[in-house]
């Protein structure tokens, strides 16, 4: 399968330690040790990974407990729908890529940004099928792509699009979940489709030569934020004391994270 821009690692992790720093805050200031308070509870929603990889990491291995942090993963297929269950009040945080979080705070949700958390390198692409005589993005007008709605998917289809002199309104588009873009595609239902990690890849090796990869690098790398719902940081809600000046595990996980991290992916 031929793509139009190199293909680096799929992701990178930047700054991760910083959820930890900000959810482990029963280790700072001379706060009692985990082993003689009761854990806080604090519930996060989360994406599929790449954006959330080091996130299972640390749940997998105990960090936020060790801290006296008791978490509690709700696991979503993407960021948007993490976000959402803040937004209806059925987690306390949520990880998620920018452009779900501009949507909601410029529709005047109550949401504020702890702090940009990791950043999938290469992670958005659009698969699309050769047999509808697409081998080149200047053939992808006329035709349908498939995409989830209010994602960075979104954003990257159309700022490819705007690079390669296409107008919005010169290909069409349908909305679907990430969980239903492979069927999309393989049914026919759509020419294209424009999608994240796992799936991205998922799509690339299942089509081969019978498809063709659109991407651009500097459009393709996704950052991931922690937010919450407005007031959060200012100190009186779970898990939003300070920011303590360290915490072992962070550290450990920063300096572990990425060879864990191709494991946790599999």
């Amino acid at each position: 399968m031929r793509s139009t821009s190199r293909r680096g690692g799929w992701v990178a992790v930047v700054g991760f330690c910083l959820i930890l720093c900000l959810l482990l805050l029963p280790a700072c200031q001379g706060s009692p040790s985990s082993a003689s308070s009761p854990a806080e509870g604090i519930t996060v929603a989360y994406p599929s990974p790449p954006l959330s990889a080091l996130f299972d990491i640390a749940m997998e291995k105990g960090y936020f407990l060790q801290e006296g942090l008791a978490v509690t993963p709700q696991s979503f297929e993407s960021g948007k729908l993490a976000l959402q269950a803040v937004l209806d009040g059925k987690a306390d945080l949520a990880i998620s890529a920018n452009f779900p979080l501009m949507v909601a705070i410029s529709g005047g949700q109550p949401i504020s940004i702890v702090a940009q958390v990791a950043t999938a390198r290469n992670n958005l692409a659009i698969v699309a099928r050769r047999d509808r005589g697409i081998t080149e993005p200047a053939d992808l007008v006329g035709k349908t792509i498939g995409v989830p709605f209010g994602t960075s998917a979104v954003y990257f289809l159309d700022s490819f699009l705007s690079l390669q002199g296409i107008a919005g309104t010169q290909v069409a588009r349908k909305n679907f979940n990430a969980s239903e873009i492979s069927a999309a595609l393989a049914a026919g239902t759509v020419d294209a489709v424009t999608i994240w990690n796992p799936w991205n890849l998922q799509l690339q090796r299942e089509w081969g030569d019978r498809g063709v990869v659109f991407t651009e690098e500097i459009f393709a790398s996704d950052p991931a934020c922690l937010s919450g719902q407005n007031g959060l940081p200012d100190g009186s809600s779970p898990g939003h004391r300070q920011v303590p000046e360290g915490a072992d595990p962070g550290g450990s996980l920063c300096q572990t994270g990425p060879s864990e991290e191709s494991t946790a992916r599999g």
